[in-house]
This record gives C-alpha cells, structure tokens and sequence, in this order.
C-alpha cells in the first residue's frame, strides 16, 4: 500500500472519529433534556401531593383557586410517557379538589371544574384573564 492510500485511510478514520463523537454528543444531550424532564414531571407530581396534604386546611375559596390553577394547567414536555403520567395524576388532583369542595360546600355542582370555579372563587373572575397581562 502506498503512502496516498494511508492518507486516505487516516482522513476516514478521521471522518468515523469524528461522526462517533457527533453521535455520543447527540446522545448525552438527549439523556439530559429526557432528564430534566423527568424531574420536572416529579417536581409537578410533588407539588399535587403538597397540594393534596393541605385540602383540608383550606378553605372553600382557596380550594378553588388551586382548582383553578389545576383544571388550566397545561403540560409541555415532549415526551408521551411523561404527559400521560402528568395528565393522570392532574386529572386525579382536579377530582381530588372536586370531592373536597363536595364535602366542604355539601353541594354538588357536578364534575365541570368551572361551574365550581364560578359558583365560589374569591376573585369571581377567570384566571385566563389575568394570565393574558
């Protein structure tokens, strides 16, 4: 083999390093963006059972006013697996916060969060619109 032919074999291999590098870099950046996500979905899931160990210290007005928060949260994540656990224990903490008001109130205004949210939040308006200031 000539001297040309192991250029050319070295500027390969060079260019196959090179691609593995790009790869594993690609890779890790992946796992930490799926990490924090991950986090993230725990850190809203801890902040329903904060909320959820507090339902009975609350009274009527602040319940909905967490209801309010929960019915309109929106999730973000770009993983399917991780939207679906958020969406399940929001879902959970909205019937959650629906029972309590049944209880609280003694009245049952059905499983519409906004007809709860009408009947006995503080500020009587919708969050949506202080939201959009």
């Amino acid at each position: 083999m000539t001297i040309v032919v192991y250029r050319r074999l070295i500027l390969l291999l060079v260019a196959a390093i090179g691609g593995l590098i790009a790869c594993i870099c690609f890779l890790v950046l992946k796992c930490s963006y799926e990490r924090i996500e991950a986090k993230s979905a725990w850190n809203l899931i801890a902040a329903y059972d904060r909320t959820r160990s507090q339902l009975g210290a609350l009274n009527v007005p602040d319940t909905t006013d967490y209801l309010e928060i929960y019915a309109h949260a929106k999730l973000d994540g770009d993983s399917r697996d991780l939207n679906n656990i958020m969406e399940r224990e929001r879902t959970r903490m909205v019937k959650d916060l629906l029972a309590d008001l049944r209880k609280k109130t003694g009245g049952d205004l059905g499983s519409d969060p906004e007809t709860w949210i009408k009947r006995y939040s503080q500020s009587g308006t919708n969050m949506n619109s202080t939201r959009q200031r």
